[in-house]
C-alpha cells in the first residue's frame, strides 16, 4: 500500500504529458518511461523507479534548457 502513492503519481504525470504536449517521439519516450516507472513502484525494485525518475527529470530539464538558449 505505500508504493501506490509513488506509481500514482508517476501514473498521472504520463496522462498530464498526453493531454497537455505536443505528440512528438520525446514526448512519447517520456510518457512510456512515466508508466514504465509506475508499474516499477509497485515491485519489491521500487529504487529503480526513483532513479528512473530522477533522470527523466534532469534529463528533461536539460534538454528545455538547450532548446530554449537563444541563438
Amino acid at each position: 500500500m505505500k508504493k501506490l502513492p509513488a506509481s500514482l503519481l508517476f501514473l498521472s504525470a504520463a496522462v498530464y504529458l498526453t493531454a497537455q504536449a505536443d505528440f512528438d517521439v520525446i514526448t512519447v519516450f517520456a510518457v512510456l518511461i512515466c508508466a514504465l516507472c509506475s508499474a516499477i513502484a509497485l515491485t519489491h525494485k521500487s529504487i529503480w523507479s526513483l532513479i528512473g525518475g530522477i533522470g527523466l527529470i534532469s534529463i528533461s530539464l536539460t534538454m528545455q534548457a538547450v532548446i530554449k538558449q537563444p541563438a
